[in-house]
């Protein structure tokens, strides 16, 4: 059969036996230095930002000074900036945990097509 260039699509349609597969070689020893400092230095700064973080609301979690006739809306802005870290860190670590979910997932696929 002849397509429209000329040449025999049916020596084409073959497909590979498995003694004409080349099998697949391992990574060379540069690429899994690349990826070992890569998953170094995620890790590093995931526990950088985390510590970042974590110190105001460590310091500020004994800081209130409540009285008992203050208004609610004081109480609230005393432990302002322990709220505030206190949500972004936990951002944060939902953000790394979904990241880390979503990088492990063509793996997942992969195991899952065997």
């Amino acid at each position: 059969m002849m397509d429209n260039k000329g040449f025999s699509s049916s020596a084409f349609d073959i497909p590979p036996s498995k003694g004409d597969q080349l099998p697949t070689p391992a990574p060379p020893p540069n690429k899994r230095r690349k990826l070992v400092f890569w998953a170094l230095r995620y890790a590093l700064t995931i526990i950088l930002v985390g510590v970042a973080l974590f110190i105001p609301i460590y310091t500020t979690r004994m800081a209130v000074d409540i009285e008992e006739d203050e208004p609610p809306a004081s109480k609230q802005y005393n432990n302002l900036i322990f709220f505030l870290f206190l949500w972004l860190l936990i951002t944060w670590i939902g953000t790394c945990f979904v990241d880390i979910f979503i990088m492990c997932m063509p793996y997942l696929f992969r195991v899952l097509a065997r």
